[in-house]
């Protein structure tokens, strides 16, 4: 009796999850084009103007998220007069893998590399944040021809101390780890994503996030002015003066936006 109940439970957390994926992709289909690489297939959203002055900009999100992250509130407000080219990584959004073992930085950074070879893209600035970090170190090392700048935003780039969570774990133990992503993942999301709202928008996490936003794309700026005249074999080294500079750039940026 007990075995059919947790089947049972099991089968009806499996079809409320695909209920959710459907909705969900009802509700955000795919913005961009996808690109075919080796190995599966990009999705790629393409803003600002094609022929802007200076260097494409290509913005590639963290972990467990996709393109969107990036697009708002920094790559929007780039697009205004710069390309950006935002990327779905392998397996995230609506970017597809033919493996899982595709999965690492060194595999995501060459079909990214071909899908921006795809666009007429040979060298650009791209900006990183969370797990990319580690995917933007590895591209310029395999690529440096093609990083004409590297802006890192929280970036996953050195060794974890304490290793990764417990969750992390679970959800990379074989049967286990699929099991629960096609059951018990969405609806658990579902139930506690007004507490996750309520933890990472309080006011103050509120004009701090603004703030970063407009900070970052102070940054980003700076390195493709840098990249554009070819010092990028340097640190970015800002002084005092010009660094209080982008503190006000950052504040005006975001007074504009809000």
């Amino acid at each position: 009796m007990v075995a059919v109940i947790v089947v049972a439970v099991v089968a009806v957390l499996a079809l409320v999850t695909q209920a959710g994926v459907w909705l969900a992709q009802r509700a955000h289909p795919a913005q961009g084009k996808m690109v075919g690489v080796t190995g599966g297939a990009l999705h790629v959203v393409d803003l600002g103007p094609r022929d802007a002055a200076g260097l494409p900009i290509v913005m590639l999100h963290g972990a467990s998220s996709n393109l969107e992250v990036m697009r708002q509130p920094v790559g929007e407000r780039l697009a205004r007069d710069r390309r950006v080219i935002l990327i779905d990584r392998p397996g995230h959004g609506w970017s597809t893998r033919d493996r899982l073992e595709d999965s690492t930085p060194e595999v995501q950074g060459r079909m990214i590399g071909e899908a921006l070879a795809k666009l007429g893209v040979d060298r650009a600035v791209f900006v990183v944040h969370s797990w990319a970090g580690a995917l933007g170190t590895r591209i310029a090392l395999d690529h440096p021809q093609s990083v004409a700048g590297l802006v890192m935003l929280a970036p996953v780039a050195y060794p974890w101390p304490g290793g990764v969570g417990r969750y992390n774990r679970i959800v990379t133990t074989p049967v286990i780890g699929p099991l629960l992503a096609h059951t018990i993942t969405l609806p658990l999301g579902l139930l506690l994503k007004a507490a996750w709202l309520l933890g990472g928008f309080a006011w103050a996490g509120f004009w701090m996030h603004a703030l970063s936003a407009g900070a970052a794309a102070s940054m980003i700026l700076a390195v493709m002015s840098r990249a554009a005249l070819g010092h990028t074999g340097r640190p970015l080294r800002v002084a005092p003066p010009l660094a209080w500079s982008y503190l006000l750039l950052a504040a005006a940026a975001t007074l504009r936006v809000f």
